[in-house]
């Protein structure tokens, strides 16, 4: 990080370890102490950077607060996830400002291995130095320091009058305490002690300029036209399998072997790699080729463009016949989310080509769209979401509803579960029942493990237990 000077840094840096000791010594269960500790780590990054550089950082910040309140609300592992990425990337932010989550989160993910071993190396470097009283007479003890730790704790039981002597002095918590310190430092030097190797900022910068090399290496103006008759050629292509498949729809004529997932599956795979394909041929040859048809190739790949749109369409409408026969579930829902995400991707797109941006903006955007979209899914609770929509929506010709796999999701939709015991089977009665009396208290060990969400549904529980006496 450059902005700050290492003072100020290091005063963040002891702060930060001090906060988690704080909020997770003997409070390891991920809730409240999560959320306080992301605005904490926002907040400190925001008191040390410059007034003029924060908008830099503002994306990765609010990303790690959101995350962090979601850890607070659900306690899932979407949210920790996204909390832990969203961490690394404020890290490498300060390093890079204004990186895209990918590539900021990726190398975060290496600072987590990275970083505490530099700082340990950077430790010792520094006490190792003679010059400065203090930091001598400090270098001095920390060897001794850690031998006495090591040896005491191997003759701890070596003689009884020693093991008394110890026993006197209250160890019961130093060893959770010390490790809660090293996590401690751990976390800290992810944040303000990242690692980032050059390549990374080099791509990085590359990705941003129109590089003449890209034209040339596309052969320029001699295989203009080979590109144009190979952008119209894919518009035929994509053409007749968006006829096809209305066509398909429209006279409700199938194979013999045919199945909602098989047909959901095989237009979803072939979207995941031909939209992120699409986008970049279509961004390279409308922006980079500086030829007389250029016009021609940009006309053909908002064509294009429009096609992509509509076979999504197309899979969101197999996605929907897929959950109106087998209900709704988590894999369903991620695939309704993978397709929004592509229409917005497709749209960049539209607007890269108008705007004439370079193939770098189409990807920093795109990875900004990604990042938002997981953050802010974090946010809800999925497992009521899903549950909601299959027991007021039944599926199949008999318009049943699968309780074994809404006993499978998470126990916060138990109290809308509690609303349909007249479809329940009596042993699906049964678990219900296990599960309110499971759920229908919630105590929290420690203020800083507090979960909203299982205090919530502890309190739906009490008004909409049906086996209440």
């Amino acid at each position: 990080m450059s902005t700050p000077s290492f003072s100020n840094r290091f005063i963040g840096f002891i702060g930060l370890i001090t906060i988690f000791v704080l909020l997770f010594f003997k409070a390891a269960t991920p809730g409240l102490n999560w959320f306080i500790y992301s605005a904490t780590a926002a907040i400190t990054v925001f008191l040390l950077v410059p007034k003029t550089a924060i908008k830099d950082y503002i994306i990765p910040a609010v990303g790690l607060v959101i995350s962090g309140l979601s850890v607070f609300i659900h306690s899932n592992a979407l949210g920790i996830i996204a909390t832990l990425l969203s961490f690394g990337y404020l890290g490498i932010s300060l390093i890079i400002p204004k990186i895209d989550p990918f590539i900021g989160a990726i190398t975060g993910i290496a600072n987590y291995l990275m970083s505490p071993i530099g700082v340990l190396i950077r430790f010792f470097q520094k006490v190792g130095q003679k010059s400065g009283r203090f930091r001598g007479f400090f270098g001095s003890l920390i060897i001794p320091g850690i031998l006495i730790l090591f040896f005491g704790i191997l003759y701890y039981k070596s003689s009884p009058s020693f093991t008394q002597l110890l026993d006197k002095i209250s160890w019961d918590n130093v060893p959770q305490f010390i490790f809660t310190v090293i996590l401690g430092v751990f976390s800290a030097s992810i944040l303000f002690y990242g690692f980032a190797p050059q390549s990374f900022n080099d791509m990085y910068q590359n990705l941003s300029n129109k590089s003449p090399k890209v034209s040339a290496s596309l052969g320029g103006n001699d295989l203009s036209r080979s590109w144009q008759l190979g952008v119209w050629t894919l518009v035929v292509l994509l053409s007749i399998v968006v006829i096809t498949d209305f066509q398909q729809r429209i006279t409700g004529l199938t194979a013999d072997d045919f199945t909602f997932a098989s047909h959901l599956h095989q237009g979803v795979y072939a979207s995941i790699f031909s939209i992120i394909c699409a986008g970049v041929l279509s961004v390279i040859t409308s922006n980079y080729l500086n030829s007389n048809h250029t016009k021609s190739i940009r006309v053909g790949n908002y064509v294009f463009i429009v096609l992509n749109v509509i076979f999504v369409l197309q899979n969101m409408v197999r996605n929907y016949d897929y959950v109106m026969q087998y209900s709704l579930t988590s894999k369903r829902l991620i695939i309704f989310i993978y397709l929004i995400m592509c229409l917005i991707g497709l749209a960049i797109t539209a607007y890269t080509i108008y705007k004439n941006k370079s193939i770098g903006f189409l990807y920093k955007t795109n990875a900004f769209n990604i990042y938002i979209v997981v953050v802010m899914c974090t946010l809800f609770n999925w497992s009521k979401i899903i549950t909601s929509y299959n027991v007021n929506n039944p599926y199949g010709s008999n318009k049943e509803v699968d309780f074994d796999y809404l006993f499978s999701l998470d126990r916060s939709n138990t109290p809308i579960l509690n609303r349909h015991i007249d479809k329940m089977s009596k042993d699906e009665l049964q678990r219900l029942e296990d599960r309110n009396r499971y759920n229908s208290t919630y105590y929290e060990s420690d203020f800083r493990e507090y979960i909203l969400d299982k205090k919530r549904t502890a309190e739906q529980i009490s008004t909409t237990n049906p086996f209440n006496n």
